[in-house]
């Protein structure tokens, strides 16, 4: 199945703009609810703006599909192949690793703005008008806006979080920041003004957290959830902790809004865990692939693995539940949710 970018005849050109564009999306593939384009990711947006913008790494493009009408109507194409999007309503960012920089795009204009320079292992996590950059390397987090971005200096900027090697940050869906230390086993909570300016600072300790290392941080509702999937344990709010088997591989879920129980996605299966620590429950897909984070939306839970390609949804009503096949998929496909306030795909 070609992609749209490939029908477009979208070229790996760096920071050129293609305009005045259109194409049927119809052969997009559709799963359940979900639009899956074998081979690039993409991103549903409030719309209210007419747009999702779609990821191709292989094409080396950041495009905008006009979703009202079907047609890819422009893109714009970042420096390098290692990128990501982080996108709220009309706010839209190029994340590049390989260049460590973040670079917002001018969805009126078509056309990306300058590089802010980040550290070097820099991870990014957008809330509604909230950015965290983190620096596992140095134990380090700043809290800034989308108008605040281009004033960040590494050296100059004071960190909202300084902690240990290994930290990480998550935004969530209250536009508060949650921080988790391996080393202190401290868990920090943030919030900022509009300048990204921290207000208040609220810390507690979780014991069992001292030591542990590759963290995945998750914040459901304004309740943070930390997965040591190496050591196949997970920390439920408070520090309460729980271990899973053939957790090694494990993705926690994408911060999303308040519910009763965090999803994870293991090679094999969706679990979802009541927060309370009572018994979780147990979706398999029938085979093993590599896992998704997985997202809750709506009062669903949706997960997809490569490998075996598969996409499960289960629901609080059970009639809308779903464990199927990705149908068209690429030999080596790589599957993100990707969410925008009450849209995902």
């Amino acid at each position: 199945m070609s992609t749209l970018f490939g029908r477009l005849g979208l070229r790996n050109r760096r920071n050129k703009l293609i305009t005045g564009t259109a194409f049927s999306a119809a052969a997009v593939a559709l799963v359940a609810g979900a639009v899956i384009y074998p081979g690039f990711k993409t991103t549903e947006v409030d719309l209210n703006d007419g747009g999702v913008w779609v990821v191709s790494k292989a094409r080396n493009a950041v495009g905008r599909l006009n979703y009202p009408s079907r047609v890819l109507d422009g893109a714009v194409t970042p420096a390098s192949t290692t990128f990501d999007v982080l996108q709220n309503a009309g706010k839209v960012f190029v994340d590049d690793a390989s260049g460590s920089t973040l670079n917002q795009v001018s969805a009126a204009n078509m056309r990306l703005g300058g590089d802010k320079q980040l550290p070097g292992s820099a991870q990014v996590s957008f809330g509604t008008e909230v950015i965290s950059v983190t620096d596992p390397a140095a134990g380090k987090m700043w809290a800034m806006s989308p108008s605040t971005v281009n004033a960040f200096d590494e050296e100059s900027s004071e960190p909202a979080v300084a902690g240990s090697q290994g930290l990480v940050s998550a935004v969530g869906s209250d536009d508060r920041i949650y921080s988790a230390d391996p080393k202190s086993g401290q868990v920090t909570v943030t919030a900022v003004d509009a300048n990204g300016e921290p207000t208040d600072t609220q810390s507690s300790t979780w014991e069992g957290l001292k030591g542990a290392g590759g963290l995945q941080l998750a914040v459901v509702g304004d309740q943070p959830v930390v997965l040591d999937a190496a050591a196949g344990r997970l920390f439920l709010p408070g520090g309460r902790e729980l271990a899973f088997a053939d957790a090694r591989e494990a993705k926690l879920q994408q911060s999303g809004p308040a519910s009763d129980s965090v999803a994870l996605a293991t090679p094999k299966a969706l679990l979802k865990q009541p927060l309370d620590g009572s018994t979780a429950t147990t979706v398999a897909t029938g085979g093993q692939g590599v896992p998704a984070a997985p997202v809750q939306l709506g009062g669903c839970v949706h997960a997809a693995w490569s490998g075996v390609n598969k996409y499960v949804r289960d629901c609080a009503n059970d009639a809308d539940d779903k464990n199927v096949a990705v149908p068209k998929a690429s030999a080596s496909p790589s599957y993100v949710f990707r969410v925008n306030r009450t849209s995902w795909c």
